[in-house]
């Protein structure tokens, strides 16, 4: 696992995703977990590392992001967010 609780995560783009991982047969991200058209609205928020549930995958909390947060996020669809000031 790259993180650890409480790390600060970013969503990669959507773009991001698309060229590392490909689309599906109904347009969705071909990672880990599946990221869904549903998903889009969180590409490029942030939020915060709650639990690691296995080896690639992580429960959140602390979104930036105003809709819904309900999914399963693996660590392939997150970068650290860069949080110098």
């Amino acid at each position: 696992m790259k993180f650890k609780v409480c790390d600060r995560v970013q969503f990669k783009t959507w773009e991001e995703m698309k060229e590392e991982f490909g689309l599906d047969e109904e347009g969705d991200i071909n990672c880990r977990n599946r990221f869904t058209t549903d998903m889009k609205h969180l590409c490029g928020t942030f939020a915060t590392v709650k639990s690691i549930l296995s080896e690639h995958a992580v429960k959140l909390n602390n979104f930036t992001s105003a809709g819904e947060t309900e999914f399963f996020f693996s660590d392939d669809m997150l970068k650290h967010a860069n949080i110098e000031k």
